[in-house]
Parts: C-alpha cells; structure tokens; sequence
C-alpha cells in the first residue's frame, strides 16, 4: 500500500487525533506529567502542573528535579533515583517548594520507560494531597485533642466519683456521732488519705488552753510547732485557714525542704459558742486543697457543722430529758411520801373494829389514795415508754392465770356497780413476756370497761387460743367511742371528752401504756365500737411461746400481797429506820412494832450513826431522799461499821435506775412507797431470814 492511498491518510488522521486528545490530557491535566532522564534532567511537563507550581513549562525544561524539592528533602533524591534504576519503578510522598516558597506535598508513581531508539527515561505522575494531607493532620490532631478531652473528662469523673463516695462515707460515719470526742476521732481518721496524707488534731480547754490530742506523725511534727500563730488565728477567729506552699516556704525555711508537706489546712470545730478543737490537715502536693480539692474541703466543713449541730442538738435533748427524769423523780417521791403516810394508816384502820361510817370513810380514803398511785404509775410509765426504758422481764407465762387475777382485784368494784360479769377463760398456750406488766395492759382495759360501764351493765371477758396467737378480748355495754375519736383511743392524753364537765376522771394515758406493752411483747391491740351509747369491744393478740411446755402459776403473776393468815412477826428484832417525814415515820414505827419489833427512829443519816454506834440493830430502813447525808452515803458509813447487817431502801423514787442504783450500791431490798404494811414486815422479816 503506498503512502498516499486512502487507508493510510485515515490512519494517519487517526493517529494525529489520537496523538492531540493526548496532548490536551496531559497539558491540562490538574496532576503533574512529566519525564526526566535517570539523573534528575526534567525533559517535558505539562503545563497545568507547570503553573501550578507558580511556573511555565519552560522553566522546569531542562532543570533537574532536585531543585524542585523542599531543601530539606533534597538529600532523599539520589535515594529515588536508585531505587527507579534498580526496580524500574518508584513510588510515594514528595515535597515540593513552589515559587513563592511554599511547601507542597505530592504523591507520585514513577516508572522506568525505554524508547525505541535505545532512549532511556523516567515518566512520571504525581498528584497533589496537600490539603489531604493537612485535613488529615487537622483531623489527627482534633482526635488526639479529642482523646486528650475524653482523658481529662473520665480524670474528672473519676475524681467526682471518689470525692462524692469520699462525701457519702464521711457521712455515713458522721450519722451516728453524738458526742464531740467522736466527731473529732472521726474527723481525724477518715481525711486520710483521700483528702490528706496527715492529720492532727489539738483540743482547747473550757481556759483556751490547747493541746495536742492526735499527733499528725513524722510527715509533719516538724511543722505542727511552726503553726502555732496559724493555730491560735483559727482559734480567735473561728474561720478554716489554709496555707498554700508559698506562705509554708515563708514561715517553714529550711525545715520545708525536709519535709514532704507542701499545703496546710485547719478546720475550726465549734460548739456552744467557741472553738472546741482544730483538725489539722497536711498535703504533699502542691496544689493541695485547692482546685477540686478546695470544693471537698468545703463540702467537709459544711457536714462538720451539720454533726456540731446536731450533736449540740443532741445535747440539749439529753438535757432537757434529764431535767425531766429528775422532775418526775423528784415529783414522784413528793407524791408518794404523804401519799405512803395515807395509805398505809388507812390500811391499819381497816385492821380495826370501826363502825359503819368510820369503816366507809377509810374505804374512801383508801380507794383514792390507790387512784392517786395508779396515777402516778401511769405518768411514770408514759416517760419510761417516751425514753425506751420500761423494763420488760421475759419468763413463761400462764395467761389464764394472769387473767384470772386481774379479774379477782376488779371484782369487788363490779359487784358495787351491780354490773352483770362474763367470763369465757378457755384454755390457752402460754406466751413468752413480763407477767406483771402483762397483767397491768389486762387491767388498764379491764378497769376502762368498768368506768365506762354504768350501773346494771354488762362486761364479758373472752381469752381463745387462735393460730399462733392468744386472743384476750373485753366487751362492755356501756358508753361507746365515737367515730372521730376511735383511731386516736391509744394515743398519749387522748380522752374522748377533756371539757371540765366530764363525768370520767383520768390522765388518758392507761390505754397508751396499753398499746406499748402489747407491742413489746410483739402483739396488737384495737379497739371497735358502733359509735356513742352502743358499747366497746377491746381485743389484744399475743404471740404463743414456740415450744414452751410450762406455763407460771397464779402466784408467780399475782400482785404480790400477804394475807392475814400467817401474817410474819418481828419479834425480838431491832430495826432502825431513817425517814425525814414525821408522818411516815410514825406510820412505819407503828407497823413494826405491830408487828412485836423493836424500833428506833431517826430523821438523818448523822442521827442514825449516833445511835449505831450505841446499839446494833438487826435491819437497817431507811429512805433515801435525806437532808445532809442521802441514804447512800448512810450505807457506806453503815456497813463499816456493821457490814452483816441486811439494809432495806425504802423510797418514793420509783425509777428503774434508782433501783438498780441503790441494789449496787449494797441494799438488799428496794421497796418503793406506798407499800402495804404486811408487805413491809414480809419483806424485812425475808431479808432477815437471808442474812441469818
């Protein structure tokens, strides 16, 4: 085929077309085109690229490569170039200087191309990943700041984590302290180490004398005496000081170079008034109880004034509560001394042969005096509950039995309101409590039915074993219990009528008692009624004693009393008693020597140990609430000189501690005014016996 046929002038247009969009792509390609020779030599580039980097096509022809790189990259050239010769290929990252001296990166993919007239170059392709690369620097670092953020937030929660259960154990410790020397123990202790790496903690006297009571420890004795002057601020001034490193450099010198402790703070406890103690604080860090620490700090102190607070509150409570007790002591034994001179007459009376209205008029006396005992019981009772110290003695007990003697002591006043009495005593398990408390919850219900219960009424008495339980159940036809006042019939001085034309005396505290002991014994108790002028029914549940097998007798519940049958004697013994009121002297003289006894009487302790000294006795009685020398200081004199002979109390302080006071201190016997006479004589005829 010759050059000018038609098949060749079309391939040879083809080619010119094809050679053209070839030239278009690689003079405007956005990426670099070009080739060099194996040392660098540039021997074509596109323009695009050329322009790009601030320069014509014809200022790179004929220059090497080299020139092109950022200075300090141009040493990695010869490395490229051997790596293109030995593999006949290169590829990767390089940095170019464009002309206004700005820095460019490239990726490149180089190959190793042989012409064929023996020409060997270097085609190269390379495009440019600047602004890729610094968005993935951007990126990098915004994770790396991001890392950084998510560190320092999980640092911070972590540390608002220990300091919140740092905060709820400080308070759970805090919660039981009612008393300054704890509050400072535990102060003390629980800042360590969390707060501080040291703590000391100096008490000030009621003088403003101070001193040292928890030693910080070798960490810090060396700056508990430089602090002196910072210890007495506080003190005056009654504010929490800290002293941060700067000030400690100042006032420590050489001794904080020695020392690990960089930061001081001192938290002023106060009560009443004035600083009571200061708690000392040591940091070895620099920035200790500042920052975050500073906010702990200040949450510790605010709880410390809570527990002051409330230990100051406590105190007053106690206080108060003392003041009480010994009022309701003192008025106990001011009631029960006349009331012990009353009583106990109008029981000698009753011995004797009196006519029909000299017999009523004892009856009355009597009667009342028993109502103003029952009265004082019942306030006293009411304090033990209010305090938590009624005392509950727990034994096998017989509630038939119990039941059975509360009956028999209200009997007599239901035959004198002619009242029609029902009994329904079955037989029942025993249960586990105190039986004389238990009889007195029975009677407070039994004597309420018997108030509210007008002449010619009707009470039934029911005591049913049920599962588990024991049921004693009161039942009376008498005024009833209005709506409104039903859900309050247990509550301390609740009375359904309180108006000064009532026609029902009491305090409103029996069925109070009630309800408390029947809940120490882990029973219930309620009350119904179908309203006013309808009755009451009044029904108590107690728990069976788990495999009990003996129940108590009648004589264990029982009141304790002694008949006249085999009424004891005192003859030929000499009994010494000690009472400052006349009127109850008389009357436990009279009944002793009623009794064949030989008495002697006296008002004081002095008296009594001016008279031991001349005749021994056989019983030593006395009251305890005497003018100079009480009871107790009586006995100790006493018993040096007499240390066999049995000593009786016989007071109007009716407390439980008084009475486990006075059996400590070495009384036999601890009788409580009114007693009757026979119970008297029993009692001092029975600690004779003992100590025979």
């Amino acid at each position: 085929m010759g050059n000018d046929g038609p098949g060749w002038r079309e391939l040879s247009d083809a080619l010119r077309e094809s050679e053209r969009r070839y030239r278009e792509l690689v003079e405007y390609s956005l990426g670099l085109i070009c080739t060099h020779d194996l040392s660098g030599t540039i021997l074509s580039i596109n323009p695009a690229a050329a322009q790009s980097l601030g320069y014509q096509p014809h200022d790179g022809i004929g220059r090497n490569l080299r020139d092109f790189l950022s200075p300090d990259k141009r040493d990695l050239f010869d490395d490229y170039l051997r790596r293109i010769r030995e593999q006949g290929r290169d590829e990767g990252l390089m940095s170019v200087q464009v002309r206004t001296g700005e820095h460019r990166i490239w990726l490149y993919r180089n190959v190793l191309s042989h012409a064929p007239d023996g020409t060997i170059q270097v085609l190269g392709h390379a495009i440019d990943i600047t602004e890729r690369i610094a968005a993935e620097q951007t990126l990098r670092r915004n994770e790396q700041t991001l890392r950084l953020a998510q560190a320092e937030l999980e640092e911070r929660v972590r540390e608002r984590t220990e300091a919140l259960e740092f905060l709820a154990n400080f308070s759970e410790r805090l919660a039981p302290v009612v008393a300054f020397e704890q509050l400072v123990d535990v102060v003390h202790g629980l800042t360590m180490p969390f707060l501080a790496d040291a703590a000391s903690a100096h008490a000030v006297g009621e003088d403003g004398s101070v001193r040292l009571a928890h030693p910080a420890g070798a960490a810090a004795d060396d700056l508990t005496t430089l602090l002196t002057g910072h210890l007495a601020r506080v003190i005056t001034t009654d504010a929490v000081e800290i002293i941060g490193t700067p000030d400690l450099a100042a006032l420590a010198g050489p001794v904080l170079e020695s020392s690990p402790i960089r930061a001081v703070a001192m938290l002023p406890l106060s009560m009443e008034g004035r600083v009571r103690a200061v708690v000392t604080l040591f940091s070895k860090e620099d920035r200790g109880f500042s920052g975050s620490s500073s906010l702990v700090l200040d949450d510790v102190v605010r709880r410390l004034r809570l527990a002051l607070d409330r230990i100051h509150l406590y105190r007053t409570v106690e206080e108060a509560n003392r003041l009480k007790d010994e009022f309701l002591s003192t008025l106990s034994h001011e009631l029960r001394t006349p009331l012990n001179a009353i009583y106990g007459w109008a029981q000698i009376l009753q011995n004797r042969d009196l006519d029909e209205s000299a017999a009523h008029a004892v009856a009355v006396i009597q009667r009342n005096a028993e109502a103003q005992i029952r009265l004082i019981e019942e306030v006293l009772d009411v304090s033990r509950i209010i305090t938590g110290k009624m005392a509950m003695a727990t034994e096998v007990v017989d509630l038939a039995a119990v039941v059975a003697a509360t009956i028999d002591v209200v009997r007599p006043a239901l035959q004198a309101k002619r009242i029609r009495f029902v009994e329904r005593l079955g037989a029942v398990p025993p249960v586990l409590g105190d039986g004389h408390r238990l009889q007195q919850a029975f009677w407070n219900v039994l004597s309420n039915a018997l108030k509210f219960t007008g002449q010619n009424g009707e009470i039934s008495v029911t005591l049913r074993p049920q599962t588990k339980i024991v049921a004693f159940e009161v039942t009376d036809t008498g005024v009833g219990i209005r709506r409104d006042v039903l859900p309050f019939v247990f509550d301390r001085f609740r009375q359904a009528d309180s108006s000064m034309s009532r026609s029902h005396s009491g305090l409103g505290l029996g069925l109070a008692i009630v309800r408390h002991i029947v809940e120490l014994h882990g029973g219930t108790v309620r009350a119904a009624s179908a309203g006013e002028g309808q009755g009451a029914t009044f029904t108590i549940l107690l728990p069976v004693a788990e495999g009990a097998g003996a129940t108590a007798s009648i004589a264990d519940t029982a009141p304790s009393r002694v008949s006249a049958v085999g009424r004891p004697r005192l003859d030929g013994q000499t009994i010494l008693v000690v009472e400052d009121h006349a009127d109850a002297r008389d009357l436990v003289a009279a009944v002793l020597e009623g009794a064949g006894a030989r008495v002697l009487v006296v008002s004081s302790a002095e008296e009594a140990i001016e008279t031991v000294r001349q005749i021994r006795p056989d019983v030593l009685l006395t009251d305890l609430g005497l003018p100079g020398e009480d009871g107790y200081a009586l006995l100790r004199r006493f018993q040096a000189l007499y240390p066999n002979v049995p000593a009786i109390a016989l007071t109007a302080y009716a407390r439980t501690s008084d009475r486990e006071r006075a059996l400590a201190h070495g009384f036999d016997r601890y009788l409580i005014k009114p007693i009757e006479p026979d119970e008297l004589v029993s009692e001092i005829a029975s600690v004779w016996l003992q100590r025979s």
